[in-house]
């Protein structure tokens, strides 16, 4: 099998993550491999021949075979979903704190060589897609590879939240917030709110409520075909806000909803370690306390 041709996505943010990037190169290209890049980095590797630049993230990723992104889970969940919409598989390297989307540690740079060769497995993870419909008719479609969060603001007092399923209304929330994960994203924000852990390679929705005024509340868990719907009963003096992935957000108004739904494409993570799912987040959990 030929040599991959590897587009390099990294948070250079992240201590050490330019460093090994600048490794990882080299070793892509002694092993015949092409590296694409940002133009953004150009600048900072400068002194490689070889590399190609992109402008458009996803010009880059329809014309690479493999993505590797170098940086904390943010970082590796956006070029996943980038990944995912051109059906490229990702490798993520993990350069965060916890890392449970990434599959490679820094130390690991050796697992490069059988991956550049085109020696390596995938498993595939289900991404989530909210379809934001104003009051007014305007409509816009966003995906999460972790979680989707309709929250009240900062400063914003406690909100009632209308939740549907398959076009019919079941239960209103008073709460701080509610989480919509993938079984990927039931180890992030939603594990904190007291949500299940469920194994990311099972198709589910992962439904959490946030600080419910409740004595009843707890976290439901919803087939993937199901189609689920949010309104919050806000007024001028009562911000809600819409969150993918932690850093998207979009205020929301009265009348507004957002759907909650399985998306079409999925992501294809590339897996290196020979430990299980619930070892690998046995060590993630006892780094988390550390």
């Amino acid at each position: 099998m030929r040599p991959l041709k590897t587009a390099v996505i990294l948070n250079p943010l992240k201590n050490g993550a330019a460093e090994y990037t600048a490794e990882a190169i080299k070793r892509i290209q002694s092993l015949g491999g092409v590296v694409m890049m940002s133009t953004e980095q150009k600048e900072k590797f400068f002194s490689f021949s070889g590399i190609e630049y992109y402008v458009e993230t996803d010009e880059m990723i329809e014309k690479c075979d493999i993505v590797i992104a170098v940086g904390g889970d943010g970082t590796i969940i956006n070029a996943a979903k980038h990944a995912a919409l051109k059906n490229r598989p990702v490798l993520g390297v993990n350069f965060g704190r916890i890392g449970f989307v990434a599959q490679l540690e820094p130390y690991e740079l050796d697992k490069l060589d059988a991956i550049i060769s085109g020696n390596y497995k995938t498993e595939s993870r289900m991404l989530i897609k909210a379809h934001y419909v104003s009051s007014k008719g305007q409509s816009e479609d966003c995906y999460a590879l972790n979680d989707i969060v309709v929250s009240r603001g900062s400063f914003s007092r406690i909100v009632d939240f209308s939740v549907g399923h398959n076009e019919r209304r079941i239960c209103t929330y008073r709460a701080d917030g509610l989480i919509f994960s993938t079984p990927t994203g039931s180890t992030a924000y939603s594990l904190s709110a007291g949500g299940p852990v469920v194994e990311p390679t099972m198709d589910c929705i992962v439904f959490t409520p946030v600080c419910s005024h409740s004595l009843f509340s707890r976290p439901v868990i919803f087939s993937a075909d199901s189609v689920l719907s949010v309104n919050a009963g806000c007024n001028d003096d009562c911000e809600v806000l819409l969150t993918v992935d932690g850093k998207r957000s979009k205020r929301l108004y009265q009348g507004d909803t957002v759907k909650i739904s399985r998306a079409e494409a999925k992501v294809r993570l590339i897996v290196t370690s020979e430990k299980t799912f619930y070892q690998v987040l046995g060590d993630k959990l006892n780094r988390r306390t550390e």
